[in-house]
């Protein structure tokens, strides 16, 4: 008989950073009423959940998101937006991975008639047990280390 007891050990690091910026264009018409066209995913992998910093579906910036279909003064106005936190909070919060929609059935109206809107999502991918702590963007984080062992025992036995 022989035993044979090997042990494994990963360390892995996760680095500290700030808010994580996801953004989901609309769907350009004729896709337009089909939210599925517009649709992403927020992931934080297996080890870490969501933790939503703020959400909002419209236009702050000119830039972002320009218009696939050139249509024009749709990206001009960059005052017009709604605040959808409890939505996405709703859906993401506590979650390692969400999907999403940017268009105008998913938030439940349209806040900028004829602009070209984007749904942007502001987060932190963070252990469970740090759900309840407070979230700040634009400062650094501690990096977080796992180290997980794993042994394996194995036994042969000799034919007789």
């Amino acid at each position: 008989t022989t035993s044979t007891t090997t042990t494994t050990t990963t360390t892995s690091t996760v680095p500290g950073d700030t808010c994580l910026k996801t953004v989901g264009c609309e769907a350009a018409p004729p896709a337009a009423q089909f939210c599925d066209a517009a649709s992403f995913t927020l992931d934080c992998g297996a080890e870490r959940v969501i933790k939503l910093a703020g959400a909002f579906y419209g236009r702050l910036d000119s830039d972002v998101c320009v218009d696939p279909l050139n249509r024009p003064g749709t990206t001009d106005l960059e005052t017009c937006f709604l605040d959808v936190d409890m939505l996405v909070k709703d859906r993401c919060e506590g979650q390692s991975s969400c999907e999403l929609q940017s268009c105008n059935a998913f938030v439940g109206e349209d806040p900028c008639v004829n602009t070209y809107k984007y749904l942007q999502v502001d987060y932190q991918c963070v252990d469970v047990e740090d759900l309840d702590k407070p979230i700040v963007c634009n400062e650094p984080q501690e990096p977080t280390t796992t180290t997980t062992a794993t042994t394996t025992a194995t036994t042969t036995e000799a034919a007789t």
